[in-house]
């Protein structure tokens, strides 16, 4: 689905999602919710944790929130496809602070998208070992199609239920969301997740997402909105 949908410019949205329009509250970004985590999370199936995403799709979403965590806390800012350090200081998480320095020793790269795409290689390895390491997930090796990958196993069902319980029940409800849960969301329709949580709403709150995410801070909309065009390249490519 398209995330930025052009009727959510200039307050025209139409009449459907006025009248029920979820509203986003802003304010800065708790340390103990991570975007990138929530992500992983939404991202596998509860009760077997299979991957709900391509692993392409996975990637970028994950390159997404960790440059959504940076926005949140105010390092990094984006405008316009670009994007660049507003403060130096060092995020607490070490992964955060890891993505920081990169962008600061590279510098002279400042659109959006390569740092997706540089990001979503081993994005899905990095966010991982960091829910490892908070004593979320467990590390081990699998066989796929002849070849060795890293898979993560979820300790506790409810907590990686948490995320598309939390999105789902207040979507629906119509209930007011965090900044971290709004751009949550747009990440996850710009990679095609949202029906995880918009599945089994009693009126379509699919609909909802676009002026949701069209209400977003522009630094954070404009990042979903680079997110979803290159899991869009990325699909394109593949099919060539």
């Amino acid at each position: 689905m398209r995330v930025i949908a052009s009727n959510t410019v200039a307050g025209t949205s139409s009449p459907f999602v006025v009248a029920r329009r979820v509203h986003i509250v802003t304010g800065r970004s708790s340390g103990d919710v991570l975007l990138g985590d929530e992500f992983f999370l939404a991202a596998h199936d509860d009760l077997g944790g299979k991957l709900r995403l391509h692993r392409v799709n996975l990637g970028l979403g994950l390159a997404g929130a960790l440059l959504g965590e940076l926005v949140l806390t105010e390092r990094i800012a984006v405008k316009r496809g670009h994007l660049w350090v507003s403060d130096t200081r060092p995020p607490e998480d070490v992964l955060s602070h890891s993505v920081l320095s990169h962008l600061m020793n590279e510098d002279d790269v400042s659109s959006v998208t390569p740092w997706l795409r540089y990001l979503a290689a081993d994005a899905y390895d990095q966010v991982g070992t960091r829910l490892v390491h908070s004593g979320h997930a467990h590390r081990r090796q699998a066989r796929r199609l002849l070849r060795t990958v890293t898979v993560f196993d979820l300790v506790d069902p409810n907590t990686a239920a948490g995320p598309v319980a939390r999105l789902s029940s207040r979507l629906h409800a119509r209930h007011p969301l965090s900044l971290l849960d709004a751009t949550l969301i747009g990440l996850m329709a710009a990679t095609g997740l949202e029906k995880e949580v918009t599945r089994d709403a009693p009126v379509p709150a699919h609909r909802l997402i676009p002026d949701l995410v069209g209400r977003l801070p522009p630094p954070l909309r404009e990042l979903v909105a680079a997110t979803e065009t290159a899991v869009g390249d990325a699909v394109l490519s593949h099919r060539r």
